[in-house]
């Protein structure tokens, strides 16, 4: 980190040194060729130039130039701030997903997962989402939203490639109108005008530099952040692969997570939830059995009552009596 960000002031102190430049090329030259006369007054004439002179001097071009040194400056900041692994995967996040799905918790991860977007939480939000259908849909799903996050993460970078590519255009232009006025100056006045014609090819000049001091240091933090970009999605999408695998999928087939579902308290291991009653409880009516009769004695516990037996203890008797036969 602290490596890319001395890049960027390099790049900064190149945006800024054509003024210093300027300064010392100009300096020494009044130092090599002979004094020259003084003026009237007795004072010397100044050589040096300032940055606005520079500015002037280089024409319209320097106008989207500024503007495309602005824009390389913001999206190498902004590449830098966001391709990170505490911005993409955010360990505290990353260490809630676990806890919940080591409870079971599913619905209430997918909540999780919307309340703070990211690059780890939108790949875990579609996985769970399909952890009903098997864990290949699932694996399939992760690699698919990975691809498209990881390339909505890429395309800001490339406009600083677009920025390397236009400004050394931007500068060419400069340099071709210079130089149709430089001819202009020189088939009217010839060479009696020579602060003219200088003034054109110094605007020639001045438009190349500029291009190519924004194109290199946008070429240069391009690569850079292609490559940052590169690592900290395959660290992030580790970690929605690492906590996947902790999923037990045969027994959550068929289970519905994401919009419209309502969470349910997680899940109990298996060897915690209570067994099931094979046996009845004494005195409970068991199911697809009759009732018994009104007046018949009930079975002691432990027996359930069978249709068609009369009840332990013998016959009731009828009213009446039995009948007697006839000798």
């Amino acid at each position: 980190m602290k490596r890319h960000l001395l890049m960027l002031g390099f790049a900064l102190a190149l945006l800024g040194a054509s003024d210093a430049k300027i300064h010392a090329q100009q300096a020494a030259a009044p130092a090599a060729a002979p004094a020259a006369a003084p003026a009237e007054g007795g004072e010397g004439k100044k050589s040096g130039k300032t940055l606005r002179q520079v500015w002037v001097e280089g024409g319209w071009v320097m106008y989207p130039l500024a503007a495309c040194s602005i824009a390389m400056v913001a999206l190498t900041a902004e590449g830098f701030f966001k391709l990170r692994i505490v911005k993409l995967a955010p360990p505290a996040l990353v260490a809630r997903a676990r806890e919940m799905i080591s409870q079971g918790d599913y619905q209430g991860l997918w909540e999780v997962c919307r309340a703070n977007p990211c690059f780890f939480s939108t790949v875990l939000g579609a996985a769970m989402e399909r952890l009903g259908r098997g864990k290949e849909a699932v694996d399939a799903i992760i690699g698919e939203v990975s691809i498209k996050e990881g390339t909505l993460l890429k395309t800001r970078n490339t406009y600083l490639s677009v920025l390397g590519v236009v400004t050394p255009m931007i500068g060419l232009s400069g340099t071709v109108t210079g130089m149709i006025g430089a001819f202009a100056v020189l088939g009217q006045s010839g060479i009696t005008d020579p602060a003219a014609l200088s003034a054109r090819i110094s605007e020639v000049l001045i438009a190349t530099a500029g291009g190519l001091l924004v194109a290199i240091p946008a070429f240069i933090f391009y690569y850079i952040l292609r490559n940052r970009a590169q690592g900290v999605v395959i660290v992030a999408d580790s970690e929605v692969n690492r906590l996947i695998q902790d999923v037990p999928f045969e027994e959550l087939h068929g289970i519905k997570v994401g919009e419209g579902v309502a969470p349910q308290a997680p899940a109990a291991p298996q060897w915690q939830q209570p067994m099931a009653q094979a046996f009845p409880q004494p005195g409970a009516q068991q199911p697809g059995l009759p009732q018994p009769p009104q007046g018949f004695p009930m079975p002691p516990q432990g027996f359930p009552q069978q249709p068609g037996y009369p009840p332990q203890g013998g016959y009731p008797q009828q009213q009446g009596g039995y009948p007697q036969q006839h000798q």
